[in-house]
């Protein structure tokens, strides 16, 4: 490990909202740009 930070992809659920509103997922983010998180926790947090 680097110390780069990293998520918790196996144990949250990560959706990424672009500058438009449209949801984004992970494997589409685009370096450099904007995105608002909403995370759902496994132990029940939504949004």
């Amino acid at each position: 490990m680097d110390g780069s930070p990293r998520l918790a992809a196996e144990c949250h659920w990560h959706e990424f909202l672009d500058a438009g509103g449209r949801f984004t997922a992970l494997r589409d983010l685009k370096p450099g740009s904007d995105y608002e998180l909403l995370l759902t926790t496994a132990g029940g947090l939504f949004r």
